[in-house]
C-alpha cells in the first residue's frame, strides 16, 4: 500500500516575517509525502513576496479578511491528502512530527485523530513549559469531559494534531461565527464521535508573541462563552457539577497566565482568585497566585526605588 499523502494546511494574516520558520520546519520533515497549502487570509504585509520565494512548493489560497476559522475552512476544501495536519503560521514542527504520528495510526487500526506533546515558547524565544496530555478516555462521556476540561487533550490545539480525513468530513470543519476558541469546538465535536491518542513526545512547539487574539479579551471571553453554550446544548450529559466547576478553573488560569505580565499581576491575581472560590482546594492554585503576588509585590518595590 502507498505511503498516504498529509496536507499541510497553514493560515495566516500579516506573519510574513514568521512564516519562514513554520514553512521550514514542514521542509524538514522526516515524512516525505506531503503538500503544502497556506491561507493567506487578506495579508497587508510581505506575506505574498515570502510564499513567491518558496515557488511551487507551497499552494498558496488567497482570501479576504475572513478570520481565522474561515481560512482554515479554505485550506482543507482545497487539500488532496487522506491525512491533513493543521500548523499555525508561527508555530513550527520537529522533523519526526508527522512520522511519528502516522507510526502511531499504523499501529492502532482505525485510529483517526492523533496529537502530540508540545514545548510552549515565548517571544523572546524563552522556553516557558512543555505540554504532555494524557490520551482522553475511549468512553464517550468522559472524553467530552477530559476535553471540555483540557485535563485529557488533543495535542496542542491546532499545530499539534493529524487527522483523517473523514474526521473532518463526518463533523464539519471549524466554525466560522467563533472569533476565538474554534480550536476546542472541533475538538469537542470530534471527541464526540472519534477516540483520540497522542504521541508521548515534544513534536510540536508552539509560539506565543503576545499578538494573538487574547488582546481582544471581551471578544476572546465571548467565543469561550458560546462554546460553552453550544457543548451544553449539544451534549448535557456531560455537565455535571464538577465538569462546570473545573472548567470555570480551567479558563480562570488560562486567563490568569495570559496577564501575567509586569503591570498586571493584579489583573491575574483576581482570575486566580475567582478559580479558587470555585474550588479552594487547589494547591497548583495557591502556589500560582502566591508567586503573582510576590511578583507584584517586587514590581512595587523596584517601582519606588
Amino acid at each position: 500500500m502507498s505511503a498516504p499523502l498529509v496536507s499541510v494546511v497553514i493560515p495566516t494574516f500579516n506573519y510574513g516575517h514568521l512564516l519562514p520558520r513554520a514553512l521550514a520546519s514542514v521542509m524538514a520533515q522526516t515524512y516525505p509525502h506531503r503538500e503544502i497549502i497556506v491561507v493567506d487570509n487578506g495579508s497587508t504585509d510581505d506575506t505574498p513576496a515570502v510564499l513567491a520565494g518558496w515557488g511551487d512548493q507551497v499552494r498558496v489560497v488567497r482570501t479576504a479578511r475572513t478570520g481565522v476559522s474561515a481560512a482554515r475552512n479554505a485550506g482543507l476544501a482545497v487539500a488532496r491528502g487522506e491525512y491533513l495536519a493543521p500548523l499555525d503560521a508561527d508555530d513550527e514542527w520537529r522533523p519526526t512530527k508527522l512520522a511519528r504520528q502516522l507510526e502511531l495510526v499504523a499501529s492502532e487500526p482505525g485510529l483517526a485523530v492523533v496529537g502530540c506533546a508540545n514545548l510552549v515558547v515565548d517571544g523572546a524565544g524563552t522556553v516557558k513549559r512543555v505540554r504532555y496530555f494524557p490520551n482522553p478516555p475511549d468512553d464517550r462521556v468522559a472524553r467530552l469531559r477530559g476535553l471540555l476540561t483540557r485535563e485529557a487533550w488533543v495535542g496542542s490545539s491546532n499545530s499539534g494534531v493529524l487527522l483523517h480525513r473523514r474526521v473532518i468530513d463526518a463533523v464539519g470543519g471549524y466554525d466560522p461565527d467563533l472569533f476565538a476558541a474554534e480550536d476546542w469546538d472541533l475538538w469537542l465535536r470530534v471527541g464526540d464521535r472519534f477516540a483520540i491518542r497522542n504521541v508521548h513526545e515534544v513534536l510540536a512547539v508552539i509560539w506565543f508573541h503576545g499578538t494573538g487574539v487574547f488582546r481582544d479579551a471581551p471578544r476572546v471571553g465571548a467565543a469561550q462563552r458560546q462554546v460553552l453554550a453550544l457543548a451544553e446544548q449539544r451534549w448535557p450529559e456531560v455537565f455535571d457539577p464538577a465538569t462546570r466547576r473545573r472548567v470555570q478553573i480551567m479558563i480562570e488560569r488560562d486567563w490568569a497566565a495570559e496577564a501575567g505580565k509586569p503591570g498586571q499581576w493584579g489583573q491575574a491575581a483576581g482570575h486566580l482568585l475567582a478559580a479558587l472560590r470555585a474550588d479552594p482546594r487547589q494547591p497548583a492554585v495557591w502556589g500560582e497566585l502566591g508567586r503573582v503576588v510576590l511578583r507584584g509585590l517586587g514590581d512595587r518595590v523596584r517601582g519606588r526605588r
